[in-house]
């Protein structure tokens, strides 16, 4: 009976802190001419992944290369659908931009640290209950080791995400 109120009082308890800790996406809404500034002003560094997605509905994967006022060089890697635009290199008009997406800021590594310890612990909690108020069956020593590892290693990625960039996506209008 305690094992059992115990692992829903934790998942119940994760359940609701989820929210405090999810992080949605930022949408920023910039005019075509802006895009440069806007760039500029955010310091994105050369090799961050962006995934761009253009009028006609393809979204590609890149590498940011440069910017210039009125066009941004990327690297391609990834494309949807395949072969609309080739690979490598390419320098793309700001007018055939619908919007971009790409992380910004600096990470904070000692809140990721922080949220990957709590968060490992918090996640192998149920699995410990159940291995600690086990009386000897062998169906529930392994549930329970299941348990601690991937609710640790699941607790950790959740946690780490604390001190993750902020990613942002931008919509470009005319």
């Amino acid at each position: 009976m305690t094992k059992h109120l115990l692992l829903h009082a934790t998942i119940i308890g994760l359940l609701l802190s989820y929210p405090i800790y999810a992080r949605e996406g930022n949408v920023a809404y910039i005019c075509q001419r802006d895009v440069s500034n806007w760039l500029q002003r955010h310091s994105v560094r050369r090799g961050e992944p962006i995934e761009v997605k253009l009028e006609n509905g393809t979204t590609l994967k890149c590498l940011f290369v440069d910017y210039a006022l009125d066009e941004i060089t990327v690297t391609v890697r990834k494309v949807q659908p395949k072969n609309a635009v080739p690979q490598g290199n390419l320098k793309i008009d700001y007018v055939k931009i619908s919007k971009f997406s790409l992380s910004i800021g600096k990470g904070k590594p000692g809140l990721a640290l922080l949220g990957g310890i709590v968060g490992f612990q918090l996640g192998a909690l149920p699995g410990m209950a159940i291995v600690m108020n086990d009386y000897g069956t062998r169906a529930t020593e392994k549930l329970g080791g299941v348990i601690i590892l991937t609710g640790g290693i699941l607790g950790a990625r959740w946690g780490s995400n604390l001190g993750a960039r902020d990613k942002i996506t931008v919509e470009i209008r005319p």
